[in-house]
């Protein structure tokens, strides 16, 4: 018994060596901390450089927010409609926020749409509560009985949101924080070259079969590398997604967390009863999971390649296939199951 336990104890400590070696590896390869740097770089310059607007930017919507919430709630509604009404009658001898028409007009035109959204709120639960009875609404005509069943679920889903306030808020600065694509092909683009930094020396001079011979020494060895694989994914996206929250921050001002998840413009007709913040955490939770998923299927590529070459072009191919499946599939498709199992729909969160 003690020399079984002192093998096993022994074995976790190999393992646990191995590891430290392979994390360390990574640590003073030059390459990767340097790929590190630049994809962060790019990053966070992409999403610095990225405007709100398209003839304003994220300053001219930080003076107008901080304008708006200075006013009381009664008061927020009338001051945006007065000034875009303004606005579209020429009636402004000043632009105080952006300094163009266009931009004025545009600023102000979204942030009437974001206050009609949430003044709204309350009429389009009431919507959803009736619509099961009222044959007008387009979506309850001509049902079928998977419809039906859809239709009373989603009436169902919406009864625990009676309570729910909807808050004026910086949708900016929460939108991107989470929903900045070229954050997710930097990431797994880093990800990517790690796996080639861990695997494509040791395959191509044909290594891993020197450790055949020794027990258990290869799943040592691919368990350590894994678990490298799986913790630079959590490090991906703690530092890619954490620095764009950073970003956000400083370039759109306070990231809101207590206010209900919505009160974010886009999530007005989301059923889950939650803050920002507690969605924030969820986002963060999910990009670790699917990084961590896809790390595994380049590790898996890159163990079933017997060139570098076929590595870059079965990854090629993957990532080809599921966006263009996501693409081209509509959502009413009869395919429309090959759109949702593909990578592309896990990876927007």
């Amino acid at each position: 018994m003690f020399i079984y336990i002192t093998s096993v104890t022994k074995r976790k400590e190999d393992n646990m060596h191995i590891f430290f070696q392979e994390f360390h590896k990574i640590l003073r390869n030059k390459s990767c901390i340097l790929a590190l740097i630049i994809a962060l770089v790019i990053n966070i310059g992409l999403l610095a450089a990225t405007n709100p607007g398209e003839y304003y930017n994220a300053a001219n919507y930080q003076k107008a927010y901080h304008k708006i919430s200075t006013l009381n709630d009664d008061k927020k509604g009338t001051f945006i409609e007065e000034y875009y009404q303004s606005l579209i009658f020429n009636n402004i001898n000043e632009y105080k926020y952006t300094h163009s028409f266009m931009g004025e007009l545009e600023l102000f035109n979204n942030l009437n749409k974001q206050w009609n959204k949430i003044s709204s709120y309350p009429d389009f639960l009431t919507s959803i509560k009736q619509s099961s009875q009222d044959s007008q609404v387009a979506i309850f005509k001509n049902q079928s009985d998977f419809q039906k069943r859809n239709a009373n679920k989603t009436i169902k889903d919406y009864q625990g949101l009676d309570n729910v306030k909807l808050t004026f808020t910086n949708v900016n600065a929460f939108i991107d924080s989470i929903d900045f694509a070229p954050t997710d092909l930097i990431a797994l683009a880093f990800i990517f070259f790690i796996i080639s930094s861990l695997l494509i020396y040791e395959k191509e001079h044909q290594l891993f079969f020197l450790l055949k011979s020794t027990k258990k020494g290869r799943t040592g060895l691919i368990t350590a590398k894994t678990s490298v694989i799986l913790l630079m994914s959590l490090m991906t996206v703690l530092l890619f997604w954490g620095s764009n929250i950073f970003v956000s921050c400083i370039k759109n001002g306070s990231l809101p967390l207590s206010v209900s998840i919505q009160s974010i413009t886009s999530f007005t007709t989301s059923t889950l009863a939650i803050s920002t913040g507690q969605y924030l955490l969820l986002f963060l939770v999910s990009k670790i999971c699917i990084y961590s998923l896809i790390g595994m299927i380049f590790l898996f590529i890159a163990l079933m390649s017997k060139k570098t070459i076929e590595l870059y072009f079965l990854t090629i191919l993957l990532f080809g296939i599921s966006f263009t499946l996501y693409l081209t599939i509509p959502d009413n498709s009869t395919f429309t199951i090959l759109k949702y199992i593909s990578i592309i729909p896990y990876l927007l969160v």
